[in-house]
């Protein structure tokens, strides 16, 4: 997945709802500056060298001189003062780095920030009844925040808890609502029996407390917990005294919430490591009584079970439970903390339970301008008075089934490269198969069933004729607030009701439930053997018809998607998108060998200064990464070859390449926007450059890198796919 998760303004809001001004500029500052972009997933891939050299030495031209009179079509950019060998990174961007304005993010974030601009002028001008519905709300600037967040907690109305059955039976509450809080309930594709079911797992974090504790900004998340609780008490407590004997008890009880997010954080790390994929979103059951049903069934349990979960969840046979180590290490962790009924643990319960829905629907609350007591900062877009940016941004993360619906024509008419996209995969199919026939390390078994998985692997590109067709509707009179809470319900509701459908049926319907088509990102689905580039790429802007360096350098975009079907993890699921070893003992035990050769190669980077990369954690994404720049550098020379180039010319347009692959990772970071990478499966902006451009033999041979921190040995290159 080319993942893309900064959540900017997510945290723009939150620091205006929630933090002091301090707080707030150290979010505002950082943000302006990052962009955390996205991820692709591809395998190895080896393919012939870039140079037609002719017999005679005499002929060959001159070797490559970094800071010599060669010039490049972002020259600007570059700073030859770097070696090549020594940080290609800052070699091909480092004077952009140091000099570019504060409002170029980058070519891929420039590209989204634009893209998300149309879609959300193509929303507030639409003719839909519902989209015009939120659009009034939007604009509307008489809501007060204490009266949305009140609006908050009358609709979840959670009973303070008594025991572990009384925490439960909240949680199993709120999930009916569209919230997962502690435990999550998701609906979501499950590889055994190839249909959707939900998935008993981790819950679900605030997007701003989480991404806070990514980036290591523990006092942060905790200012944004401690408001919320604030704000919750003032509501509940109109007369409430700021005393020293109140700070003292918020203190603790904001700690309190702090450590569940930190260990829910945790294990949600551990569990982005782990082999084994788990969904996570939340199902819902159908009908008042239902719940009531469920409530009863959780009786009076001591600790959560897993048999205790699917009572309580009522979910019968529907229900599918992660059984890793890291979901069950988790519950034992819940349990220890609801030991004895201990009033501590209940309070904290009761106060997380509470927090969190306001924490998840933080972006769609008001601003009080004139709000007394903390002087809370504002950001462009608020000052502004262009909230919309954040609304809308929030609709399209959280119900992305009715976001395709509104945004669809539109989508569709900025995919004007779907063809050119098209074709160029094609061609990639069959560079991987030609190459898939001459490895030397495969088995005949193991190639035939690795042939057949790429022959029968699904595109899709830019968006369907038609989406889910999900019922949403919406009361007149509410207000934003109102209307969120009415479409989280109702998209709970709704991907409940596909509980049992086979994958088969609508091989795109997983994408539909968890994320929008409008998002800068393309993506493999190892459950359906399907490739999706959405409308981002396959746009002027991404894929633009007059660049053709950079159309093959976001090839490598389309060929890591596509080798995404045969890294460590995509690895293990056949032609049909189920999970079965189709590997020969021998040939796996060769394959887990070159994984750890990639590994070491990789653990040898800095992820930030003074901190080593970690190879094991970003496996995937760094195979995936190697298989698309393959595939997309072979497409290229395939194509260069054709037009009759050859010689120091080829040499040249080679160079070009890679230039315009770093191109694609443009990005300002932060040490708080390393530190949160480091955190992640994918390897940060620059160690995808690196780590990358070291396995190419044409790279040493066409830049002249004979030496430098980032040499490698030909023999310790490896090879894979």
């Amino acid at each position: 997945m080319w993942k893309y998760f900064s959540h900017l303004n997510l945290f723009r809001n939150f620091a205006a709802l929630f933090e002091t001004k301090q707080i707030f500029l150290t979010f505002y500052i950082m943000q302006k500056k990052l962009w955390m972009g996205a991820a692709i997933l591809f395998c190895g891939l080896t393919f012939t060298s870039c140079v037609d050299h002719a017999d005679n030495p005499a002929d060959k031209p001159q070797p490559f001189d970094p800071k010599g009179s060669e010039k490049f079509i972002n020259e600007a950019w570059m700073d030859k003062n770097v070696k090549p060998g020594d940080d290609f990174y800052n070699y091909a961007l480092g004077t952009w780095l140091k000099t570019s304005p504060e409002d170029d993010a980058g070519f891929q974030e420039n590209a989204s920030t634009k893209q998300a601009k149309v879609l959300r002028e193509y929303f507030m001008a639409s003719s839909n009844p519902l989209a015009q519905h939120l659009v009034k709300n939007f604009k509307d600037t008489k809501r007060k925040k204490k009266d949305e967040v009140k609006t908050i907690l009358d609709q979840m109305n959670i009973q303070k808890p008594k025991n572990a059955a009384d925490v439960l039976n909240e949680i199993v509450r709120l999930r009916d609502k569209g919230f997962y809080p502690i435990i999550g309930s998701a609906v979501d594709g499950e590889t055994k029996t190839h249909s959707f079911r939900a998935i008993i797992t981790l819950g679900q974090q605030g997007t701003p407390v989480n991404q806070a504790l990514s980036m290591d900004m523990t006092s942060a998340a905790k200012k944004i917990i401690e408001n919320i609780l604030t704000v919750i008490d003032e509501i509940e407590n109109p007369d409430l005294k700021i005393t020293d004997e109140y700070v003292e008890q918020l203190m603790t009880r904001t700690e309190n919430i702090l450590k569940l997010e930190q260990k829910l954080f945790e294990y949600t790390v551990k569990q982005s490591e782990s082999d084994i994929a788990v969904p996570g979103l939340s199902p819902a059951r159908e009908t008042v009584e239902s719940n009531r049903i469920a409530t009863r069934r959780a009786g009076e349990a001591s600790q959560f079970t897993l048999e205790g979960l699917k009572a309580a969840f009522n979910l019968g046979d529907k229900a599918s439970f992660d059984n890793s180590k890291i979901f069950k290490e988790y519950l034992e962790g819940i349990n220890a903390q609801l030991a004895g009924n201990d009033a501590t643990a209940l309070q904290t319960f009761y106060d997380y339970l509470r927090y969190q829905p306001i924490c998840v629907l933080g972006t769609f609350l008001p601003v009080d301008k004139n709000a007394s007591g903390d002087d809370y900062s504002y950001t462009e877009e608020v000052e502004t008075n262009d909230e919309t940016k954040l609304y809308f941004s929030g609709l399209t993360s959280s119900i992305p089934l009715l976001a395709n619906q509104l945004t669809l024509e539109k989508m569709r008419e900025l995919s004007t490269g779907k063809k050119t996209c098209t074709t160029m995969l094609e061609e990639m199919r069959k560079l991987f198969d030609e190459r898939l026939q001459k490895l030397d390390w495969l088995s005949d078994a193991t190639r035939q069933a690795a042939r057949t998985k790429l022959q029968k692997m699904q595109f899709f590109v830019g968006v369907p004729d038609q989406v889910y067709d999900a019922q949403f509707t919406l009361d007149e009179g509410n207000t934003l607030m109102q209307d969120m809470l009415q479409l989280y319900a109702q998209n709970h509701a709704i991907k409940e009701k596909l509980i049992g459908k086979k994958l088969e049926e609508s091989p795109l319907l997983m994408m539909e439930i968890s994320g929008w088509y409008g998002v800068h990102n393309a993506y493999y689905n190892p459950a359906t053997n399907s490739l999706n580039i959405l409308p981002a790429f396959c746009g002027d802007d991404i894929l633009p018809a007059n660049d053709e360096y950079t159309r093959y350098a976001v090839g490598v975009v389309f060929g890591h998607e596509m080798t995404h079907g045969f890294d460590s993890s995509g690895s293990n699921y056949d032609e049909n998108g189920y999970y079965r070893n189709w590997w020969t003992d021998a040939d796996k035990t060769t394959f887990v060998d070159k994984q750890n050769q990639l590994i070491a190669l990789y653990n040898r980077l800095e992820a930030y200064p003074g901190q080593p990369a970690n190879g094991t954690r970003t496996l995937t994404e760094n195979m995936a990464d190697y298989g698309g720049m393959e595939l997309g550098y072979a497409l290229f020379l395939k194509d260069m070859t054709a037009k009759g180039m050859s010689g120091e010319e080829l040499d040249h347009a080679c160079r070009e390449f890679f230039l315009h692959y770093a191109k694609l990772w443009q990005a300002k970071l932060s040490l708080a926007m390393l530190k949160a990478y480091y955190n992640d499966e994918h390897s940060c902006h620059g160690n995808r450059i690196r780590g990358i451009v070291t396995l190419m033999d044409d790279w040493y041979r066409v830049f002249n890198v004979k030496d430098g921190k980032l040499f490698v040995e030909p023999e310790k290159r490896v090879k894979i796919w």
